[in-house]
């Protein structure tokens, strides 16, 4: 029985390992996606900040966004949820 234990114990020790790498690439996709969409949020920010300076108007609070800005942003967030549906 102890060779048994020992022999469980060591499977036990290799699939937490093995576990933890795979939580912690997980957790770095997702860290990545959301930086990646938080700069997407930031440039547009970035660009009704300069228009405000630029036209010295405090009332702007839109922008432009191009087309393939939202494009992006879309695929960006469709690759993301398949990552996240692939988590089992």
């Amino acid at each position: 029985m102890s060779f048994l234990g020992l022999v469980w114990t060591i499977y036990g020790v290799f699939s937490s390992k093995k576990l933890k790498k795979s939580i912690i690439s997980e957790k770095n996709m997702i860290l990545d996606k959301i930086s990646g969409i938080k700069r997407i949020m930031q440039s547009h920010l970035d660009k009704i900040y300069t228009d405000r300076k630029s036209q010295n108007d405090q009332t702007l609070n839109t922008v432009h966004i191009r087309e393939e800005d939202i494009k992006a942003l879309r695929d960006n967030l469709e690759n993301f949820e398949e990552r996240l549906k692939e988590i089992k």
